[in-house]
């Protein structure tokens, strides 16, 4: 495999959903020192070893190959803005978080994460253009808080449409999905109009019910894992919560309501909301750059709130 494939390869491995930690030490001068990974990896139970690659790019690359001590701190959901901290360039990187130090080894150890485990090194190894760090844990602590989640260039969010839906209740739900396959998008037609497929609740994609027994009824197969918008309306008192998804199985033969359109021919004109045109316009551009972000807001004015684009190590 040829450099001009890394990127593809890059893609491929960021189909692995992974958690998001911070890995910290001091450098020679007693600075504190740290970076963003999700290459984190449990290695043995006795002893206890745990793993990280550290890219050999990265400006502390030399400091943890020589550090005497330590740590990786898993974050939690609400530790997005300490994610992108620390995957940037940042020189205040410590000045910006909460923080302390481990009582056996000394090491940094970031405040409000999920877990943490204070680290020896243990063997080292170098592994193309990565340091294979194993480290023999010392010290560790954990919490019932939510982990941050990362796949595919995007962090991932469990509990944020429960925080919504505990906030809106008095809305009435539009759960939907915006579903392809190849460079094709699914629609089906209501009232003269195209639309997404759409329903009250999600259903059980075992059990069928809501939006994914529809879609059996329909023929169609598909996992909706990942969130894609959240936004009041189109309807009155509705709060609509999109999901986005491949189809991993599709009827030879469908009805005529509904329609897998080339993303060329998509019949614009005839889509049932402007909120929808909007929606699937960004869903487009952003599968094109395999890079996507959650909307939130209104059918008509919201923000994205886009994934975090700093130097990951796989």
């Amino acid at each position: 495999m040829d450099k001009a494939d890394s990127r593809d390869f890059r893609l491929a491995l960021g189909c692995f959903v992974t958690g998001v930690t911070v890995v910290m030490t001091y450098d020679q001068e007693n600075l504190p020192r740290g970076f963003t990974a999700n290459s984190f990896s449990a290695v043995s139970l006795q002893p206890p070893l745990v793993s990280v690659c550290i890219d050999s790019g990265i400006s502390s690359y030399k400091v943890f190959g020589e550090c005497s001590s330590f740590s990786i701190n898993i974050l939690s959901e609400s530790q997005r803005d300490v994610s992108n901290l620390f995957a940037s360039k940042s020189r205040n990187k410590f000045a910006n978080v909460a923080w302390r130090t481990s009582q056996l080894t000394r090491c940094p150890l970031l405040a409000g994460s999920v877990a943490w485990f204070d680290c020896v090194p243990y063997e080292s190894l170098d592994v193309g253009d990565h340091l294979l760090l194993i480290g023999e844990v010392k010290d560790y602590g954990y919490s019932d808080k939510s982990p941050l989640s990362f796949c595919r260039g995007n962090y991932i969010s469990f509990d944020l449409v429960q925080d919504i839906l505990s906030q809106k209740t008095e809305h009435n739900l539009c759960i939907g999905c915006v579903l392809s396959r190849g460079n094709s998008v699914l629609l089906i037609r209501e009232n003269n109009n195209w639309t997404f497929p759409r329903s009250d609740s999600l259903g059980s994609r075992d059990q069928g019910g809501g939006l994914y027994g529809m879609l059996r009824k329909r023929g169609i197969s598909t996992d909706l894992s990942f969130l894609f918008s959240v936004f009041e309306g189109p309807g009155k008192d509705q709060l609509s919560i999109f999901y986005r998804g491949e189809i991993t199985h599709l009827a030879k033969t469908f009805d005529a309501d509904t329609c897998l359109f080339d993303y060329s021919e998509i019949p614009w004109d005839d889509l049932a909301h402007e909120g929808y045109r909007s929606m699937l316009r960004r869903y487009i551009e952003e599968r094109r750059r395999f890079q996507f972000g959650i909307y939130v807001g209104s059918a008509d004015y919201g923000s994205v709130v886009e994934s975090n684009r700093g130097q990951y190590t796989f």
